[in-house]
């Protein structure tokens, strides 16, 4: 029976996480059914990809792939270049551009080491 393990992040402690269907809508389709944890993370920030990636080989013991899917932006009026402040497009660049850099390079010794015991590959999707 096939069985899927979902990680999701959320950078913000207090939001209620809603499920959209993701998970629900995988266990239907998969007999072995769905296990997920939620993790606290930004993707902007080294230290939370390196969490979330220990996070998820200490409860499953393996990582097989990664899809990187995090994006933020600021909404202004079109053309209202000073609507987004330099801190602003920091932090945009940080989460969409250096993020998935960050969080490939934090799961990379995990698919590594699995392709080199086991010839077992994993994938990275980036997703913009």
């Amino acid at each position: 029976m096939k069985r899927i393990w979902v990680v999701l992040s959320d950078p913000f402690p207090t939001r209620v996480f809603v499920d959209c269907g993701i998970v629900s809508g995988l266990e239907e389709r998969l007999p072995g059914g769905v296990e997920a944890i939620l993790v606290q993370a930004d993707m902007g920030q080294d230290a939370d990809c390196r969490k979330l990636a220990a996070e998820t080989l200490k409860k499953w013991g393996r990582i097989d792939g990664l899809i990187n899917n995090a994006g933020t932006t600021k909404f202004q009026n079109q053309g209202d270049l000073d609507g987004v402040t330099p801190e602003d497009f920091d932090r945009i660049l940080r989460v969409n551009v250096t993020g998935p850099y960050m969080m490939s390079r934090a799961v990379f010794p995990t698919m590594k080491k699995q392709w080199e015991d086991k010839q077992e590959r994993g994938a990275i999707v980036n997703i913009s």
